[in-house]
């Protein structure tokens, strides 16, 4: 778990864009086909619509909740918010895994002083643009589903894991902002319904160009399949 033996890893094709390669049907580290190319993304983008749900590493709540306002899962009881969920703080606690060994210390603080954010990213363009469309489909659910709507507190948890979720925090930005202004009595405007997800679908607007494509591709079935999407 060196930085040097990072670097090595990152470099090497056959790991590179390994999501984008899953959603078009291919072994996650093979090297046939182009990964980065404009179809291959494309292609990922719509197997990606075709999910009826989805986790994202970072938003444990979330997509728990969300999977709990998916059918059949919609009908399960009791509700998953009455089973205590929290945010954790980011040390270990709550629902995060956090590594604490003097190795991995070692290697983090090497990661970014070496700008490897940056560079991870430009060996995974492919899979940064697939990330960032799922992150952003997944937030369009939220409020289409229902989740910012559920009883005992939903929405503070959701948003406050939004907020510390890097990705969601600036794609998602617009669910955040709704769901605190509901939170404050403001975001209602609607007289049929004082739901979040009613007013949403009132607008007639999609929130996302995430979900504006998945409705463009219009994909015949849903697929079963689930995933657990990571940066």
């Amino acid at each position: 778990r060196t930085w040097v033996c990072f670097r090595h890893y990152l470099a090497m094709p056959r790991y590179q864009n390994v999501i984008t390669r899953m959603l078009n049907d291919r072994y996650a580290y093979g090297l046939g086909g182009a990964a980065n190319s404009s179809d291959a993304i494309k292609r990922a983008l719509r197997a990606t619509c075709s999910m009826v749900w989805f986790s994202i590493v970072g938003l444990p709540i979330s997509s728990f909740l969300l999977l709990h306002s998916t059918p059949p899962f919609i009908d399960l009881v009791p509700k998953p918010i009455s089973l205590g969920l929290r945010v954790g703080d980011g040390r270990g606690g709550g629902n995060q895994r956090v590594n604490h060994t003097p190795e991995y210390a070692a290697f983090k603080r090497e990661y970014y002083e070496q700008n490897g954010p940056e560079l991870v990213r430009r060996a995974n363009q492919a899979d940064h643009a697939v990330y960032e469309f799922a992150v952003r489909l997944f937030c369009d659910r939220l409020v289409d589903r229902g989740v910012l709507d559920m009883p005992g507190g939903a929405r503070d948890l959701v948003i406050a894991e939004l907020r510390k979720h890097a990705k969601s925090s600036v794609v998602c930005g617009d669910v955040i902002r709704m769901g605190e202004l509901a939170g404050d009595g403001v975001a209602n405007t609607t007289k049929s319904s004082h739901s979040l997800t009613a007013a949403s679908r009132e607008t007639g607007k999609l929130l996302y160009n995430g979900a504006q494509i998945c409705l463009a591709t219009k994909p015949k079935t849903q697929s079963k399949t689930r995933m657990t999407l990571k940066q």
